[in-house]
Formats: structure tokens, sequence, C-alpha cells
């Protein structure tokens, strides 16, 4: 059982906590130590509709939303094994990323065999570590040695990747690019192929397994891009600037790519490469000279970047679906369809599936909380940034306020033997304290790319401009609009 299940386990008994001290004090002690209650839930404990759900299909047997299924069909759509990135992707990375236990299907869902266990393999920062210790006849080396030599590498790469350096002078990192370099020469050809497909996976298709799925590809993109920004930079110092240029498009790229899965955190992961493509381009600027030539044909590669992914939709579709998947998981166990964890007190467990069965309208919990999804994403919508903000920071009073209510114990009693509906009503508040997205800190997060973006196009506008004319402008409105359409405005 996810993590994030067993917190909202311990949220909970602030809910229920007030039902089991009056249940014991008012001697019901049928409805505690009782056997538990048989499974008389009919089939589809929440109807699947726009309004509790948010997609009515895929269906499992049990007349549940199938998330995880939901989540696949949106992204293989219309993708095939000619076409999809992560192909070549996973064949310059091998299969060692994945569980070992979803490995098989994880690889027939994209259409090509496994990797084999060994190979030239691209090799994280942290096996180049202990492979170097291997090759120089040390023996067996401890783990917290491995770690300590890859961090000194990854504390190499820190200043490798944002400016021109020598192999001299980060002899490590230069030894890291050179033993990486065919399986980055698969990944950039990976790059240039417009689509990408990862299955999510999972041993057993089951409610709440969405928070507990693996996304290797998020996980080894970033190591992927910092390889590809540091060896952009060594070529920079030997003065190979179209070379350095094309390695940071495929990172580029590259961010496109781990930015169209649905979730929020190969969102993240994606926009994290693009700021440092970004940062490494202007390197390109500050630490060369760039021909007039070469510079407006960088000019034109930025004009062409294609529209980054928008984070809403990740928190609309990938987000969402977590939370309702989750939900869903957490609304079986209370009402007896599922076997809690054993992390959970006997007592409590009676208490939970007394008041999962008898008090809860469930229907009315996932109907509130898509209500609130609908709204958090209404305002994430919004044109302007003045009013997004404000509609956010709204959302946001509102979230303190159930989450304080939530965490008020007298109030739980209270509420605990109320009418159902208020009952259902305070954990849906609960959950949405729980799960809610932190929709304000996203939506900055993609200005901040956006303005990164900007940025990068006023620094190459001003560096071709001082090219052609000896100087920088005395103010930027004299690059418009020959170098820029317009002067940016900061957000």
């Amino acid at each position: 059982m996810s993590t994030r299940i067993l917190v909202w386990r311990n949220a909970a008994v602030a809910v229920v906590a007030g039902c089991l001290f009056l249940v014991v004090l008012l001697g019901a002690r049928a409805v505690i130590f009782s056997p538990p209650v048989p499974d008389i839930t009919p089939p589809g404990l929440v109807a699947p509709s726009r309004r509790t759900t948010y997609i009515t299909e895929p269906l499992r047997a049990d007349g549940s939303v199938n998330y995880l299924a939901a989540l696949n069909q949106r992204c293989s759509k219309g993708v095939t094994p000619d076409d999809n990135a992560s192909v070549l992707i996973w064949q310059a990375l091998g299969p060692g990323p994945h569980a070992e236990a979803t490995r098989s299907a994880f690889f027939k869902a994209i259409g090509i065999p496994m990797p084999a266990e060994n190979g030239d393999y691209f090799i994280s920062t942290a096996q180049f570590a202990r492979q170097q210790h291997d090759t120089e006849g040390g023996g067996e080396v401890s783990i917290e040695e491995q770690a300590r030599q890859a961090e000194e590498i990854d504390d190499q790469l820190d200043s490798a990747t944002t400016r021109a350096w020598a192999a001299e002078e980060f002899p490590l990192v230069a030894a890291w690019l050179v033993v990486n370099k065919k399986p980055l020469a698969l990944l950039i050809e990976a790059t240039r192929r417009s689509r990408r497909f990862d299955p999510l996976v999972v041993l057993h298709d089951v409610s709440g397994q969405l928070l507990t799925v693996d996304l290797p590809m998020a996980t080894e993109s970033r190591s992927v891009a910092r390889a590809l920004a540091a060896r952009a930079m060594l070529r920079l110092k030997k003065g190979q600037i179209e070379e350095a240029w094309q390695d940071l498009l495929a990172t580029h790229r590259l961010a496109h790519l781990v930015a169209q899965g649905d979730m929020f955190v190969e969102w993240l992961v994606g926009n994290t490469i693009k700021r440092q493509a970004f940062a490494a381009q202007r390197a390109i600027l500050q630490d060369s000279e760039p021909s007039p030539k070469q510079i407006e044909s960088m000019r034109e590669d930025l004009g062409k970047l294609p529209q980054f992914p928008g984070v809403v939709d990740k928190l609309n579709i990938g987000d969402r679906f977590t939370c309702l998947d989750s939900l869903y998981s957490v609304a079986c166990e209370m009402s007896g369809r599922t076997a809690f964890g054993k992390q959970t007190d006997p007592i409590l467990q009676k208490v939970l599936r007394f008041v999962g069965r008898s008090r809860v309208d469930w229907e009315l919990v996932f109907t509130r909380i898509n209500s609130w999804w609908d709204r958090e994403i209404a305002a994430c919508r919004l044109p302007v940034r003045t009013a997004r903000k404000a509609a956010l920071d709204e959302l946001d009073r509102e979230f303190e306020e159930r989450t304080r209510q939530a965490n008020d114990l007298k109030q739980s009693v209270t509420t605990a033997f109320d009418s159902s509906r208020v009952v259902s009503e305070r954990m849906a508040d609960v959950l949405i304290a729980l799960f809610a997205p932190a929709a304000l800190a996203a939506c900055d997060v993609e200005e901040r790319g956006n303005m990164e973006l900007d940025l990068t196009k006023v620094a190459f506008a001003l560096a071709h401009f001082r090219a052609e004319h000896g100087a920088y402008p005395e103010k930027l409105e004299l690059l418009v609009p020959k170098y820029i359409t317009t002067v940016p405005e900061d957000v």
C-alpha cells in the first residue's frame, strides 16, 4: 500500500476518532468487536459519470473506472514502434531502469523485445563511479564510497553544464562522456522522433495503483540531459560551436518528449531539462564568438521550437486521475470491498468501515471532490495572470480553511454523528486537503519556463545586433522589429 494512502489514514483518524470515542462510551461494543460485516456493497461503489469519476470508461470488472488504462489509451493513440522515441531511448538505456517484475509487460506494450541485460548502454554517474573503481583494481568498494565518487562527478557537472570547460578541468566528467558516446548518439537519434509512449504498467490492476506507478523516463532523462549539456560545453571550449548547438537542440527535443506524458512529474522534469538547455545556450554567447550567420541560424532554431506542453492539462488529467484512482481505493477499503493494510489498527479498521458503509455517501464525496478540481482547473485556465493568481489565491485560502477544519478534533467529534450529508462533505474536505493540486506553484513554474525562452531569444537578438553594429543597442526597443517582434514583459 502506498505511503500517501497511509498518510491519508492518519488524517482520517481526525474525522472518525470522535466516532470511535463516543461509540465506546455508549457501549456499542457490537459495532467494534463483532465480526466484519459481509460485503454487500453493489458493484461500482461510485457510479461512473462526469460528476463523480470524470471519465466513464474503460471500466474494470467491478464497475470502477480504470484510470491507468485510460492514461495508456490516451498516450498511445496514433503512436507506432516506428515513430515512438521510447523504442530507441530504451535501446540506449537498456532494461535496468525498469522494475524486474514489470519489464516484460512494459516492452511488450511498446512493441519491442526486451533489451539484453548487458549491453553498451548509457550509464549514470553512480554506475560510472563503480566501474572506475573496478577498472583500477580496487576490489570491493563500499556503497558510501561509490556515492561519494558519484557526488563528486555530479558536483563537477553543475559547472560543466553551464559554461565552457576543458577535459583536464573536469577529467571525471570527460571520461564519463567518452564511455557514453555510443548510447548518446542513439539517444540523439531518438529525439528526432516526434512522439513518445511509455506504458504505465503494474503487477496487479487494481484501483490506487497510479500513486505507485514507475516513471523511469522521468528519472533517466535528467541524467541524459546533463550529459548532452556537458558535452555541448566541452565542444564549445574546443571551438566546435555548431556541434555544441546541435547537442542543445537535442536536449530541447528530449525535454518535449518527456513532457508529452500525462503525469505532472513528467512535465516537471521536461520543464527542468528545457530550462537547462536555455542556460547552456546563453553560455554559448558568453563563452564564444559565434559569427553573425551562426547567430542568425541559432535565432531561427529558437523560433522553431515547438510549443511546450501546458501544465494545466497535466494537472487536469494526470493529477486528477491519480487523485480519483487513489480515493476510490480508500473508499473501497472503508466500505469493506478490499482489505486494509497490516499497519492499520484492527479497531480503527472496524470503525472506518462502520463510518464508510453507514455514514458516508460516496457519490456525494466524489462529486464534491470533482467539483473542487473543476474550480482549480478553471482558475488555471484564466488567460490573464493577475486574474488567475487572484482566483488561485482564493482557492488556497479556502483550502487552508478546509485543512484547519480537517485537523479540528472537536469539530470531528461533533461531525461524526451528524447527518450523512455533513459527514460525507467533511470526508470530502479531508480528502481534498490531502490530494488537491499545488496549482498556483505549478503555474508559476510554467511561467518561469516561458520567461527563460523569452530571455534566451532576447540574448540572441542582442548578440545578433552587436555582431552587425559593433555594439549593443541603448534600449531593447531598438531590437524591434528586425531581431524580435516585441520586447517581452516580465510576468
